[in-house]
């Protein structure tokens, strides 16, 4: 590196030799005239632009890599979640259709408690039992991360379902009805995670 004449900082008072642009103590700034630059410190200057612009580069790189990383732990909370609705809604409509069973064999006499359950049980335990079929189709496939369109159709299909429970003045069908709908969204809405 070329040598200018020794320059002296207005801060600290240390004279030094080579066209900083800073002092080396102190760290204060000043500006070099047009004159003062010499060829060595314009090479120096162009490497610094070219490390500065790598450091960015690798800085934009891992925010990427951050962020890519920040949505797969969102969409498997998501999975996660939406496992544990499928379950809890397998679990409701298998014992109501455990229930409406021994309504109509005749182990129990009413179930008039269950929110209007046991008006037309014939009617109301054939749509339990294939919502309930059909939400398992679903669990399993979001499970395995396996053919997303039968998953999602087949918690679409369940939820239609239990809208024939609302038809026929069951309160059930509308907390199912509402569960599904909601079930049906958040599939939508991890689609990525499905592998095909």
């Amino acid at each position: 590196m070329e040598s200018t004449e020794g320059r002296f900082c207005i801060e600290c008072g240390y004279q030094f030799f080579e066209d900083y642009g800073f002092c080396p103590r102190c760290g204060r700034e000043y500006r070099v005239s047009p004159q003062q630059r010499t060829g060595s410190a314009n090479i120096r200057t162009d490497s610094q632009a070219e490390a500065q612009a790598e450091q960015i580069q690798r800085a934009q790189q891992a925010y990427a890599e951050m962020a890519e990383q920040i949505q797969k732990q969102i969409l498997e909370s998501n999975r996660s979640f939406t496992i544990f609705m499928l379950i809890v809604w397998i679990a409701m409509s298998s014992t109501m259709s455990v229930a409406l069973y021994m309504l109509l064999a005749g182990y129990i006499g009413s179930v008039e408690g269950l929110m209007g359950l046991g008006k037309i049980a014939s009617f109301e335990l054939a749509l339990f039992a294939s919502s309930c079929a059909a939400a398992a189709v679903s669990m399993i496939t979001l499970v395995k991360r396996r053919y997303f369109n039968v998953s999602f159709y087949s918690c679409l299909a369940s939820t239609i379902i239990m809208g024939g429970l609302c038809g026929i003045g069951n309160l059930n069908g509308f907390y199912f009805l509402l569960c599904g709908f909601l079930c049906t969204f958040r599939l939508r809405a991890i689609r990525a995670v499905f592998e095909d």
